[in-house]
């Protein structure tokens, strides 16, 4: 079922709203440093399509967690890149004030029901993963809850590819009745509007001289932006 070891990492993201006025000077400003990453030089539009299925519990204790604003807090899902039932990320994905810690393994879709009731193998090279994900999600009741999806133009660093910049725009979402990440039918919602872009920067250690120099010369200001709990209220779900 597993197809690839497990993934690994930390670094810190700030996140922004920006509009398409800010998007093209930051495009300007970047583009000495940074140049399309992999799957965005490949789109026509350089943007390609994000799909997650969150989960939580029936007292919604990750959106309260995130909306309260603690400074450690934990998330599960399920993510693709395009339409790939092949190529499915299951993720813990950990956070410390600005610190990201996550990790991942890749699943086909149609295993992903199989993970959450503990039906996999737990013996195998990948049963650390495995026996802490399915762990996580019975201790604390987690159950699919909400699809979100949206378009991501992520751009990498030229001499240090680590050092991400994306633009997210069109974030919509979708409850969910059980662990598909692409139902029959999806009644989406918008969740932000087609002229909020979300800009996020994401770096390992100090953030770099030239993102800083962005940030000051457009009097930018980062938020705690979190697309899971926007989705959860453009939904209705508490």
């Amino acid at each position: 079922m597993i197809m690839i070891p497990e993934l690994e990492f930390e670094r810190y993201e700030l996140k922004f709203y920006i509009n398409q006025e800010l998007y093209e000077a930051i495009c300007g400003m970047l583009e000495p440093y940074m140049e399309l990453d992999p799957h965005s030089i490949k789109k026509e539009d350089n943007q390609y399509t994000i799909r997650s299925l969150y989960l939580d519990n029936n007292l919604w204790d990750s959106y309260y967690e995130n909306l309260d604003g603690l400074r450690v807090r934990r998330k599960l899902r399920i993510r693709s890149y395009g339409k790939d039932e092949d190529n499915c990320f299951l993720e813990i994905k950990k956070k410390n004030n600005s610190a990201v810690f996550k990790i991942r393994h890749i699943v086909r879709e149609g295993t992903i029901s199989r993970v959450l009731e503990g039906d996999v193998n737990m013996e195998g090279p990948d049963s650390l993963f495995l026996r802490n994900f399915y762990f996580l999600t019975d201790h604390f009741s987690l159950i699919p809850r909400i699809l979100i999806e949206y378009e991501r133009e992520a751009h990498i660093g030229i001499s240090v590819p680590k050092i991400r910049v994306t633009f997210d725009r069109n974030v919509r979402a979708a409850s969910c009745a059980g662990a598909v990440l692409y139902p029959e039918f999806t009644n989406w919602m918008e969740v932000t509007g087609e002229d909020s872009i979300i800009l996020e920067l994401k770096f390992d250690g100090l953030m770099p001289r030239f993102l800083r120099e962005i940030v000051q010369e457009l009097n930018l200001s980062h938020e705690p932006i979190s697309k899971y709990c926007g989705s959860v209220r453009a939904c209705d779900l508490v």
